[in-house]
């Protein structure tokens, strides 16, 4: 208690202004990701068609992004970042369905759906792990407030799509960036499970290497190739430091804060990806039925954010509630 207390006090990120502005940043990260992959995709000459190549693609991000983590560790801890042997085995099943199977279906979806598409599609991972929660958490029931966040969701999902066909957009890019969330969410709780025995920096920096490792293979393997150049490589490195800058940011959040206070963060994913799409990628993001689809998911997803925090900051029935408090809070949802 006095350690923390000692923590609590020294911590910059106590402050207003500063926690205010991490968790900006992480949300205006994870809301450009759909925009940089999108160009990224074109200053590497990667077609609509080419999943090898796309693999490939994500592959380099995030092998990348978990090498970025693997070296944090070590400059923070002064220690090679070393899993236990008994974790191994999950932490690779972690990496092939939370790295390798969720962003192929977000990498290939990606380039057959618009950024404004992604950005708010994406955010219903955070109304599925309600909906799948019910069923494996005895102590995570649906209520009222969560039905009515969900059928926002849904409703901004339908408004959406509705009769869309511009902006690159299609029903079967679509659907891949659902599936994507599908398989983040699945992946959400293997990661509950994991988390409880390790530092969850430790844990994503592998499976991000692990994932990102068989992406590449799986992309080699079927020809994918990247036509390199200055503003693609920047892109892929600017979406590598996305995954472990973000994910860095967010976990020194959930130390200090309350699930309850940095959860909020989330609804503005759907918010900063729409704006962000329509300023670098020139789409149409000021019509009625864009603009009424992101506000309804964006308060779904502030109604889910803030009712499954007050259930995290109930005292955890086997006495570790804090660490599973991280842990699952550390899985932020609906971007990239």
């Amino acid at each position: 208690m006095d350690n923390l207390a000692v923590k609590k006090k020294t911590s910059v990120i106590q402050k207003t202004p500063v926690w205010v502005t991490a968790g900006l940043i992480c949300t205006i990260l994870w809301g450009s990701a759909p925009t940089g992959i999108k160009l990224a995709y074109t200053a590497l000459s990667v077609g609509s068609s080419d999943i090898p190549s796309m693999l490939l693609f994500a592959g380099i991000r995030f092998s990348l992004g978990g090498l970025l983590t693997l070296a944090y560790i070590v400059f923070k801890t002064k220690r090679p970042p070393v899993l236990v042997r008994p974790l191994w085995l999950k932490v690779i099943l972690l990496g092939l369905m939370q790295t390798t199977v969720h962003y192929a279906f977000y990498f290939v979806g990606a380039a057959n759906t618009s950024g404004t598409n992604m950005a708010i599609l994406s955010s219903m991972q955070s109304f599925m792990l309600v909906i799948i929660a019910h069923f494996v958490d005895p102590n995570d029931r649906l209520t009222k407030k969560k039905l009515v966040a969900i059928a926002l969701g849904v409703s901004g999902i339908v408004l959406l799509n509705m009769g869309k066909t511009s902006d690159g957009a299609s029903l079967t890019g679509d659907a891949l960036i659902l599936l994507a969330a599908l398989t983040g969410t699945c992946a959400t709780f293997l990661i509950r499970a994991i988390v409880r025995r390790t530092d969850p920096f430790l844990l994503t920096g592998w499976q991000l290497l692990i994932g990102g490792l068989t992406l590449i293979l799986t992309g080699l393997l079927f020809g994918g190739t990247l036509d390199f150049t200055v503003a693609g490589t920047l892109l892929i490195l600017y979406l590598a430091l996305i995954s472990a800058v973000a994910f860095s940011l967010w976990s020194l959040l959930l130390e200090y804060h309350p699930i309850t206070r940095v959860g909020i963060f989330n609804s503005l994913i759907p918010v900063f990806g729409t704006l962000i799409a329509g300023i670098f990628l020139a789409e149409d993001i000021f019509s009625p039925q864009t603009i009424l689809a992101m506000v309804l998911v964006s308060l779904g997803v502030y109604i889910v954010s803030s009712s499954r925090a007050k259930h995290a900051e109930q005292p955890h029935p086997e006495g570790n509630g804090d660490k599973t408090d991280k842990g699952d809070g550390g899985e932020r949802t609906g971007g990239a």
